[in-house]
């Protein structure tokens, strides 16, 4: 289990092990970029921030591999 100290760093690893970027997620939190990195490299992050960030994280890669996905249908339509 992750502890409280490390979950700063954990939603970082998170979103780039997902190859997103910090702006990424502020736009889907409708927040600013700088507040993604400030929550990033905070060391007691609360555990709702967690959850809220987890989420935003996952939606926002679900929504990149759909548009990819649907482009690669659109493309094998076209042939």
């Amino acid at each position: 289990m992750i502890k409280p100290e490390n979950y700063g760093k954990f939603i970082a690893d998170y979103r780039k092990n997902n190859r997103l970027t910090q702006v990424q997620i502020s736009e889907h939190l409708g927040c600013s970029a700088q507040y993604v990195n400030n929550v990033e490299k905070v060391h007691n992050v609360s555990l709702e921030v967690l959850k809220k960030f987890i989420k935003a994280i996952n939606d926002v890669d679900l929504k990149l591999r759909n548009s990819e996905i649907q482009e690669q249908a659109r493309k094998i339509l076209k042939k």
